[in-house]
């Protein structure tokens, strides 16, 4: 005897609130596992170390730029004085025995 408007069939459990898994994990929680994903804790801790390199390099470029606005600056006064003829100028080969940007 069949119920009158009721399915015989099972229904497919629904994920709902009581669920432990999330909704990410599942067919494609395999790719953390995958040298090459982002996801896996090695390629992370990659990430962030290039990271700190790019943000180390960054740091230094800056203070490359400010050393060498201020070495303008203290060029053009020195040429300003020279000029106006407070101080003789004087050509001297100083920037080759200062250490360059490879020099430390």
């Amino acid at each position: 005897a069949r119920s009158a408007g009721r399915c015989q069939t099972p229904r497919r459990r629904q994920r709902g609130s009581g669920d432990a898994r999330p909704a990410d994990m599942g067919a494609l929680a395999f790719l953390n596992k995958k040298s090459w994903h982002t996801g896996g804790m090695p390629m992370q801790a990659e990430v962030w170390k290039r990271e700190q390199e790019k943000a180390h390099e960054e740091r230094k470029l800056e203070e490359m730029k400010k050393e060498i606005a201020e070495e303008r600056k203290m060029q053009e006064l020195t040429d300003q004085a020279a000029q106006a003829g407070h101080v003789q100028k004087v050509e001297r080969l100083e920037f080759m025995y200062k250490g360059g940007p490879g020099m430390g």
